[in-house]
């Protein structure tokens, strides 16, 4: 698995963007042709920011348009700064995820994060297929994640942009499951994988983070499908007996033989502040900490959330 940003193919670009100032955890893809431009999701508001930077850097226009993978912020909320600097882009969503983007309330579940509707999104039916000139991007309905998740494949380079819908991987070493609230659909997942194997797919780009390459998708859609059932394992131990819901980042990394990785940062504040905070663990005689100690169990966190939301249905 390929996890640096730059060319995918001729025409494809994965810009890293961050998220939440943090480096390696979130991506877009930049498609270029002759005809038009687009990129696959739009970040965060920062990492949106960051995107307009590096694709005016690397002297390449703004997107014609955004395609969405799906509704939650993170994927949804960069919109907004793209429209500011491109009044004419034009965005693309599943026609399920268009009430979602209109009403980002249900964002509420990730706490704390500040959300913008999202309006005058143009409906895609599954199947239908975006022409770009050189590129052709087929809607493919990847349901799971949540019930309104679709993919972009490309029928030129047979490259497809899946989302979120696999799950999270940051490097080597860390795995986040897929199951994020609040329409986490564990059936709908494992038809999601069986399907994408049924696919010609030449390389497959996650929007956490990174692609990869033919020689590795079956192999790495069997290793988070059983990712996904170890951690389940756990996430249900810690239903039973939620004393344990602390520890549940260190069981599935152990259980999984993983470990928290440490990964770089863009915001300088997160940064200071993890200065500061180790200076004091120093001074009580603990170990420093980075960023991904900080990340990994929010993340954890919020996949526990949705998986207790789907067994409460």
């Amino acid at each position: 698995m390929i996890y640096e940003e730059g060319d995918v193919s001729n025409n494809t670009i994965l810009i890293d963007v961050g998220l939440q100032g943090v480096k390696g955890v979130s991506g877009l893809y930049y498609i270029e042709t002759n005809e038009k431009s687009c990129i696959i999701d739009s970040g965060d508001p920062k990492g949106a920011k960051r995107a307009i930077k590096t694709l005016r850097e690397m002297g390449k226009p703004l997107p014609d348009y955004i395609l969405l993978t799906h509704a939650h912020w993170d994927h949804s909320q960069g919109i907004p700064n793209f429209r500011k600097k491109n009044s004419s882009v034009i965005v693309f969503a599943s026609e399920k995820s268009i009430d979602l983007l209109d009403d980002q309330s249900f964002n509420d579940v990730f706490k704390k994060v500040p959300t913008t509707n999202i309006p005058d999104v143009n409906p895609l039916k599954d199947g239908e297929i975006l022409d770009l000139g050189e590129s052709k991007l087929r809607v493919i309905g990847i349901p799971g994640h949540t019930y309104d998740h679709v993919g972009y494949y490309d029928e030129m380079s047979k490259i497809m942009f899946a989302g979120d819908a696999i799950g999270i991987r940051v490097g080597d070493k860390a795995y986040i499951p897929p199951c994020m609230p609040p329409f986490w659909d564990e059936s709908a997942y494992f038809h999601t994988l069986d399907k994408l194997k049924t696919l010609d797919i030449e390389t497959l780009c996650l929007a956490h983070f990174g692609y990869i390459p033919r020689i590795e998708i079956s192999h790495f859609l069997d290793e988070m499908r059983l990712f996904y059932e170890i951690s389940r394992k756990m996430m249900t131990r810690v239903i039973e007996k939620p004393e344990l819901e602390a520890l549940l980042p260190k069981l599935i990394m152990q259980e999984l033989h993983l470990e928290i990785p440490q990964m770089e940062v863009y915001d300088k504040k997160i940064t200071l502040i993890l200065g500061i905070v180790n200076v004091f663990r120093r001074m009580r005689g603990k170990d420093p900490i980075h960023v991904g100690h900080l990340l990994t169990p929010t993340f954890v966190g919020h996949a526990f959330d949705g998986f207790k939301i789907s067994k409460s249905q």
